[in-house]
């Protein structure tokens, strides 16, 4: 479907301008972390496709190679998308995942559309409200950051930093608390307080 551009991004109905001044104006950047459906996929980049907005797809590593493709195959139709230049193989909840959206975080800085702000998603999410209305309570935040943060439970994880490199052990809750209770390193340099917050940056 995607061999000939112009008739798939017809066929598909994507937005070729902007829909009001305000979303014209104001610009965002997403980052994709993707590892299967391709159908899926396709469905909700357009549903929160803009022309003005910039959009990193991270693509699984471990993903099957036709993924990979189609992934590759409609990006290369649309001028504001792009699959990351450094792929991860993604781990649930696992650092890799931080990675990913890191990998396509600094491709987005150096995009020449002049962003706003970052939205991070995954291939499973859908979008509950329009661009126009995620703008405009992007800009009612005026340039700044609504981010959850709390402490992390020690009975539900704990993550240590083991001094021969930098690896991370995760417990999670499955386990009782008096197997987490164990002589562990200190948790980070510096004396920082680690914090737990929600998985995406700026919710749709």
């Amino acid at each position: 479907m995607t061999r000939n551009c112009r008739s798939f991004v017809r066929a598909r109905k994507y937005i070729t301008v902007p829909l009001s001044p305000e979303e014209e104006h104001f610009p965002l950047a997403y980052s994709m972390v993707i590892h299967q459906s391709i159908q899926m996929f396709e469905r909700f980049l357009r549903s929160i496709y803009a022309p003005q907005t910039v959009y990193c797809i991270h693509v699984d590593r471990k993903s099957p190679s036709q993924f990979h493709a189609a992934v590759r195959a409609i990006a290369s139709c649309i001028h504001n998308v792009f699959v990351a230049a450094k792929l991860e193989w993604v781990t649930y909840a696992g650092w890799s995942r931080v990675q990913a959206d890191l990998n396509c975080m600094k491709e987005l800085l150096e995009s020449p559309v002049p962003w706003r702000y970052f939205i991070n998603v995954c291939g499973q999410d859908f979008p509950l409200k329009t661009n126009r209305q995620i703008v405009c309570s992007l800009r009612a935040l005026n340039g700044f950051n609504v981010i959850e943060s709390d402490p992390a439970p020690v009975f539900k994880k704990v993550t240590a930093f083991l001094s021969a490199g930098p690896l991370f052990i995760q417990v999670y809750s499955i386990l009782p608390p008096s197997i987490i209770s164990l002589s562990l390193p200190p948790p980070v340099l510096h004396s920082c307080l680690l914090q737990r917050g929600n998985g995406r940056v700026t919710p749709l």
